[in-house]
């Protein structure tokens, strides 16, 4: 599977020094959590460990950010929320129907569904029009291509670097609530750790008493049915709806002493995060937000050693795949037609999906191979190798056609960049065509002996000392900087 990534800065990869950055938030005291952007800015590496986890976990962040939506009610439609309620009813009350009657048809459904994407991908990859840029020898065919719309259709789609940066941002919401949640918990815990002796001896007298009743009410009501209550009465919690009805419950006198009774029940919080658009963007900082990945294990010599952080280091490689995207802006001129000069608010010829500038296709170059070196404890004379290197895996630059362009791959603007469209007509000044080609990083771990890597290691620590030596020399430009403003 391939992440669609659009491409900055390959120069600054591998020259910016590591940094780990820490949160910590006291326990009683709300901090809005710093945008996760600043985590991945252009002057922090990207370790090839990081990027694996966010391409692992991307999809189930999405569907856990999308069932936080409807939990809380902030979706665009409310009545996607009332479906998830509708849902948690049928699990309740159908499940054991289901099982017996549905399963089989449910499946059956499903498989069907895989045929019409798969039949759907094979009829649009035998359509695809060959690029002006790929050579009429290319080893990529119409095979090759319905191969990989297949792959798109059935396994994930492939996603652009907007949707890889909104992918952060739902990580950030998805820990706001979260810190919420903690601090909801913590209050609920004060009722149980004896803090406060009166409230903790009035939960241990509420289970006391109620345990009869609730043996007497489960005989009577299956489990099923109170679940149903109990979990509609969790989704509803956020609702604006539900939020009336609870405040009016709150002033009756009839149920205030029973309401006070209840801990305090978890809130929506008021999500603080931003998202900042307007941002340097480079090349890690687009490898970090890119998901899809194939990871292919070394089955020859197989080994498994305890690094120093205690986790199991096995001998093995794994290669990532991405398609960097690049586009190629121009602006029509009265006599000279369509050329790369622009006003000068215009954007560059050259930009990716944030309209940041970046490099030409002639110009582009993957980031240089990195080498790291980790001991072993109980192997004295071993390191662990780990090598990360790019690979282009398309000999050449291609266009990204499609119905929104034309035979060229061009789209057309107004004078403002703006209304695009697939046909040139009076009145549009600009345009715009994407070029892409996929690359792969190889990050490759393997058990070699010290003496082979002595001339590996030495570079390293020469590179090393020449970053700190770097760090050093601009820390004293911003002193002496401050000290000129000073002044």
């Amino acid at each position: 599977m391939a992440a669609t990534v659009s491409a900055g800065d390959s120069v600054t990869v591998s020259s910016a020094s590591s940094r780990r950055n820490v949160l910590i938030s006291p326990a009683n005291k709300i901090q809005p959590s710093p945008p996760l952007t600043e985590f991945f800015s252009a002057s922090t590496p990207v370790p090839a460990s990081v990027t694996l986890l966010l391409s692992y976990t991307s999809p189930a962040i999405h569907v856990f950010h999308r069932l936080l939506q409807l939990l809380t009610w902030t979706s665009d439609r409310s009545v996607k929320s009332f479906l998830l309620l509708f849902a948690w009813w049928g699990i309740c009350l159908g499940t054991e129907t289901f099982l017996i009657y549905g399963l089989h048809g449910a499946l059956i459904l499903y498989i069907g569904h895989l045929w019409i994407n798969s039949r759907k991908a094979t009829k649009i990859g035998s359509d695809i029009p060959q690029s002006p840029a790929t050579p009429p020898n290319s080893k990529i065919s119409n095979k090759s291509n319905a191969s990989l719309l297949s792959s798109k259709f059935v396994r994930q789609p492939t996603t652009t670097q907007l949707e890889q940066a909104a992918t952060l941002r739902e990580i950030q919401e998805i820990l706001d609530h979260w810190a919420a949640w903690h601090r909801t918990l913590d209050k609920v815990e004060t009722y149980l750790n004896w803090s406060d002796r009166s409230r903790t001896r009035l939960v241990l007298f509420s289970l006391v008493v109620t345990y009869v009743p609730w043996l007497i009410l489960n005989y009577f009501i299956p489990m099923r049915f109170i679940a149903a209550v109990v979990g509609s009465v969790a989704i509803c919690w956020c609702a604006p709806w539900f939020a009336i009805i609870w405040a009016v419950l709150m002033k009756l006198q009839a149920f205030s002493p029973l309401l006070q009774l209840i801990p305090y029940w978890p809130y929506r919080p008021e999500v603080t995060a931003t998202y900042r658009k307007k941002r340097r963007v480079s090349v890690k900082d687009i490898i970090s937000r890119a998901i899809g990945q194939r990871k292919k294990s070394d089955s020859e010599g197989y080994k498994s050693f305890k690094t120093s952080t205690g986790y199991d280091i096995e001998e093995d490689h794994a290669t990532m795949y991405y398609k960097f995207v690049l586009y190629e802006n121009q602006r029509w001129w009265l006599g000279l037609e369509w050329t790369p000069m622009m006003l000068p608010n215009d954007r560059s010829p050259w930009t990716d999906d944030h309209l940041e500038p970046t490099q030409s296709k002639s110009s582009f170059q993957l980031p240089p191979p990195h080498i790291a070196h980790e001991a072993i404890p109980g192997q004295p004379n071993k390191v662990l190798r780990k090598s990360q290197e790019w690979r282009w895996l398309d000999p050449h630059w291609r266009l990204k056609l499609g119905t929104d362009c034309d035979a060229d791959g061009w789209e057309y603007a107004n004078n403002h960049w703006k209304n695009w469209t697939g046909k040139r007509s009076r009145g549009l000044y600009t345009r715009r065509r994407a070029w892409e080609r996929t690359a792969k990083l190889i990050d490759q771990r393997e058990i070699v002996s010290l003496e082979d890597v002595q001339d590996e290691l030495s570079s390293e620590q020469g590179g090393e000392s020449e970053n700190e030596e770097e760090e050093e020399e601009e820390e004293e430009e911003e002193v002496a900087e401050k000290e000129q403003k000073e002044k």
